[in-house]
């Protein structure tokens, strides 16, 4: 979870400029084998990401709220001219931890496109408490929860 500090407003609105311009939100798929049943199943799970090729951003970003910092580009690779593009540098928090930091940061990003993302990924486990994936008959069992709780997908912000 995001790491019990107190944590300076300037701050906030640093990251909340940084996640605009480099960072990235969504809600996104995957599979998990299941060796027992010998089948895939299909899963969701929320992301927020930073990839940049300064590394003190993504390290104060590791400091507060925790997450995944690693190397990007692992192999180095070379334009036409024989000289190496940069080494790019990841952070990342999925999860709990993602709706979590989500939950800080949204005030503090002023792109309507950022902001969407950032909400997606807030309604995600609001939407799917147990984490089951929309898919055929479940599809309108999604619809019907959101109806019985009054919620509403994110769209335009107010």
């Amino acid at each position: 979870m995001v790491r019990q500090k107190r944590i300076k407003r300037s701050d906030l609105l640093y990251l909340g400029g940084l996640f605009d311009g480099e960072g990235c939100a969504g809600v996104y798929r995957g599979q998990s084998w299941n060796e027992r049943r010998k089948r895939y199943y299909p899963y969701q799970f929320p992301l927020l990401q930073v990839q940049m090729a300064d590394t003190e951003p993504l390290r104060l970003l590791h400091s507060l709220f925790g997450g995944s910092y690693c190397r990007a580009t692992y192999k180095i690779r070379r334009r036409k001219d024989g000289s190496p593009y940069k080494v790019l540098y990841l952070w990342k928090v999925s999860c709990r931890q993602a709706q979590a930091v989500a939950k800080i940061l949204l005030p503090f990003v002023r792109t309507a496109a950022k902001q969407r993302a950032i909400r997606r990924v807030l309604v995600h486990y609001t939407k799917f408490p147990t984490g089951w994936w929309r898919r055929g008959k479940q599809q309108g069992l999604g619809v019907k929860l959101l109806r019985a709780r009054k919620l509403k997908y994110p769209g335009k912000p107010k």
